[in-house]
């Protein structure tokens, strides 16, 4: 006998799916079966109305993109300005020398595209995919005879039917949206150009292809952006140069390709050290140069808070150690002592023969170290909370180590910023120690953490130059004890102690503005 056609076989179906629904007696639907069944019913409009509004957003996008392609070549072919071009700076002292203003003419492009954008409340631009064999497991639930009633648990859960049709309550189904596909608007973007540049290259705009395949490179610098265009504009008005060889050097020095600077960084003692420079060139006339040493667990952003107190005057350079931050951890040892090598050694480098040192923490310790061992080269040391060694810190930063090296830097950043910092401290400034610690290589981090362990004793009675002492109120890591106990033992004729009143241990976050204004008043006396 002939199979009978799908569409009896559908009907029948649907009919001995309902004989069960009303007799109640071999199948029944639970409350939330019946509501899930629903809501897939609800999203899959939803869904609906959501593409098709979509396909009339991509036809909008693919004509935006063809106007614009035609307005492009049509102000190439006639010479004119783009008008979404960014204004050229007045620091660029090259253009007033042969830049010619044109006359402003209007763009006529004016032509405008409505774009029809999914309403705000619909919760983007989210599409739904409908479960199609949600009804089929419920059909072969019911033909194998296994009953659903009371599946559902008592807060009416939806149920979920397995392989053997026993029905179950699903993981994650409390989310209405756990099986839809979402729409991204970049997606969206990136397709219409696509679309876009295709029918360009291929259709009646074939003309302006190369136009289209321009504007799709990436996006450049300002300063980039700046250099190309002028020298666009040195090709454009290049036949004004007294001779080709002034022409020729003009280009030269707007070669991009030598101007992208990169991140300064110098090759010291076998490693490299990031670091930053406010006067490249040289001090300023009667201003001192400024070197920055940060503590354990931070950066050179640790001092960018006071800068603005001493860059006036002053060069400062601010580095990240070897093993923290920029400066990247290579396996070599770091003791206390070899920090203190790197500095002098930047100095060399930077053919700066005498500085002014400012240590934190653990800087404070390095900073002491110079001022008793290169008195040639430090002029004033500033110690900022600095930490004194003794063995309950050697225990304390043996179990730092040994906690890093397990875990990783998450649990330095989860309690540092609340322990360490004083009663008055913002959450801002809480968060900006919380990224100075997750900034860190774990391996670098736990390595200066040996190597403050084994920070060796530093006679302090050796510091003969000016000497400033600025401690926190309530820093618990460099305690008010400890640091009486540095400046009492400095020989320094000149030496200040400043204690910051409701401070922690991250003074010039904390309080910035009181510790630029102390260390910027201190090297104007000395």
């Amino acid at each position: 006998m002939p199979d009978q056609p799908r569409r009896i076989i559908l009907e029948k179906s649907k009919t001995v799916r309902r004989r069960y629904q009303r007799s109640n007696k071999r199948f029944q639907f639970t409350a939330s079966q019946i509501e899930r069944i629903q809501r897939e019913e609800e999203r899959e409009a939803r869904a609906k109305r959501l593409r098709e509004k979509e396909k009339k957003r991509q036809a909008n996008k693919k004509k935006k993109a063809e106007k614009e392609a035609k307005a492009r070549e049509a102000r190439r072919r006639l010479g004119l300005p783009d008008p979404h071009a960014l204004p050229i700076p007045s620091s660029q002292p090259l253009l007033s020398k042969f830049l010619k203003k044109p006359a402003a003419k209007p763009d006529t492009e004016t032509e405008t595209c409505e774009d029809t954008e999914p309403d705000s409340h619909s919760q983007g631009s989210i599409a739904t995919e409908i479960d199609e064999s949600l009804l089929s497991d419920l059909d072969v639930a019911a033909f194998d005879g296994q009953t659903a009633a009371g599946a559902s648990g008592p807060d009416n859960h939806p149920a979920s039917i397995d392989e053997k049709g026993h029905v179950g309550r699903t993981q994650g189904d409390d989310d209405e949206f756990s099986e839809c596909s979402i729409f991204y608007d970049e997606d969206i973007i990136k397709e219409v150009e696509t679309i876009a540049t295709a029918q360009v290259t291929t259709g009646r705009l074939g003309e302006i292809d190369q136009a289209m395949k321009e504007s799709c490179k990436p996006a450049l610098t300002v300063g980039e952006s700046f250099q190309d265009d002028t020298a666009i504009l040195l090709e454009e008005f290049g036949h004004e140069f007294a001779s080709d060889e002034e022409f020729e050097q003009e280009l030269i020095k707007l070669d991009t390709s030598q101007r992208i600077e990169k991140m300064p960084c110098l090759e010291v003692c076998g490693h490299s050290i990031h670091y930053a420079d406010s006067h490249p060139n040289g001090a300023p006339k009667d201003g001192a140069t400024i070197v920055f040493i940060h503590g354990l667990g931070s950066s050179q952003n640790y001092y960018f808070p006071i800068l603005h107190h001493l860059t006036l005057k002053h060069r400062c350079i601010t580095l990240d150690t070897y093993g923290s931050a920029r400066s990247p951890y290579t396996g070599q040892a770091i003791t206390i002592s070899t920090i203190a090598s790197d500095v002098i050694a930047v100095l060399d480098a930077l053919h700066i023969p005498k500085a002014v040192v400012v240590g934190h923490s653990m800087g404070g310790l390095v900073v002491t170290l110079l001022g008793a061992q290169y008195s040639d080269r430090i002029t004033t040391v500033v110690a900022v909370g600095p930490t004194h060694p003794s063995e309950s810190l050697a225990s304390t930063m043996r179990q730092r180590s040994d906690t890093v090296l397990e875990v990783g830097m998450e649990a330095m950043a989860n309690t540092v910023p609340n322990a360490a910092t004083g009663s008055q401290a913002s959450p801002l400034a809480k968060a900006f120690i919380r990224e100075l610690l997750l900034g860190q290589n774990p391996n670098g981090y736990a390595t200066l953490c040996q190597a403050i362990a084994k920070a060796p004793a530093i006679d302090y009675s050796r510091i003969t130059v000016p000497f400033l002492l600025i401690a926190g109120e309530e820093d618990k890591s460099a305690s008010l004890e400890g640091c009486k106990y540095i400046f009492d033992r400095v020989s320094s004729k000149t030496k200040k102690m400043e204690v910051l009143p409701k401070v922690g241990h991250w003074h010039c976050i904390e309080a910035p503005d009181l510790v630029g204004g102390m260390i910027a008043g201190f090297i104007e006396r000395v």
